[in-house]
């Protein structure tokens, strides 16, 4: 596990609640959580029913190169699935191969 410093902050619900910086403020993380109309203080906020473009934005859902560039130090070299299909960035050429794609076509059977 690795130690919550300035330089790795809370990223989830469970961090903030076990960090000594905040273990005095957890009646106002309660609130700021039981409050979802309002400003978040320690949450970022966004309604669902409105503000799925936000979401996309946030978490890099636009494509799957929106979605490496945004996840590039997590995944890498290593395969990704993105949409039910699985890509590697391939570096050497800076761009997104769609293995899945690739694999369909290499399975195909032969004409004879």
């Amino acid at each position: 596990m690795e130690r919550l410093t300035d330089d790795n902050p809370p990223k989830g619900l469970d961090d903030l609640l076990i960090d000594e910086r905040y273990t005095s403020q957890t009646k106002e993380i309660a609130s700021d959580l039981n409050n979802p109309g309002r400003p978040g203080v320690y949450f970022k906020k966004i309604n669902l029913r409105t503000g799925l473009n936000k979401i996309s934005t946030l978490f890099g859902l636009r494509s799957p190169e929106k979605f490496y560039e945004e996840w590039a130090e997590q995944i890498g070299l290593k395969r990704f699935k993105y949409e039910g299909a699985t890509y590697e960035f391939e570096m050497s050429a800076t761009y997104y191969v769609d293995l899945t794609y690739q694999k369909d076509e290499w399975n195909e059977p032969e004409d004879d």
